[in-house]
């Protein structure tokens, strides 16, 4: 059973690696397979011209609660989307919260104004929807503030079964 789930994974980073789901791995806190099962999720990215249909397409774009002429608010998400991305957006926001240096503080900030906590990981979800449309779309990698961040080293703790050589060389290629 250990080795199938192995040769798997290989097939999913080696399937990875030959589309521009390879600059998500360019981000802490997302591992291959989450790359893999996101990016799939998103499909086609020339297709929308801003993040915010991507959102929509989650189901994870919050209503508008309004009556009358009142002022309306936020209420809770739509779930009008693809159910799978919306998973994704949530184990995404988890994973950011977790382990990206960059993006744990705008967590922390929803949590000390009262949030819950899944609603904090929908939030940071739909962040990272802004800043992977935005890589995916210019075709460039993630750019931390972290003075200790490096995409090379990034990229390569995450590859386990690729040698840098053949990544650089795909990298290259496109």
């Amino acid at each position: 059973m250990n080795g199938n789930i192995k040769l798997i994974e290989k097939e999913i980073e080696k399937e990875l690696l030959q589309t521009d789901g390879r600059l998500l791995l360019t981000v802490p806190g997302i591992g291959v397979v989450t790359a893999a099962e996101f990016y799939s999720e998103l499909g086609d990215i020339s297709q929308y011209d801003n993040a915010g249909q991507l959102i929509k397409k989650a189901g994870t774009n919050p209503i508008i609660i309004q009556s009358g002429g009142t002022q309306g608010y936020y209420g809770r998400i739509s779930k009008q989307g693809n159910r799978h991305l919306r998973f994704m957006v949530y184990t995404v926001g988890k994973c950011l919260a977790q382990h990206n240096k960059d993006l744990r503080p705008y967590y922390e900030k929803l949590k000390a104004k009262g949030k819950h906590a899944r609603k904090a990981f929908i939030a940071l979800g739909n962040k990272f929807i802004r800043i992977a449309f935005s890589m995916l779309k210019n075709r460039k990698p993630y750019e931390s503030k972290q003075s200790d961040y490096r995409v090379f080293n990034e990229v390569k703790k995450k590859l386990l079964y690729t040698k840098m050589n053949t990544y650089l060389n795909i990298v290259l290629a496109a």
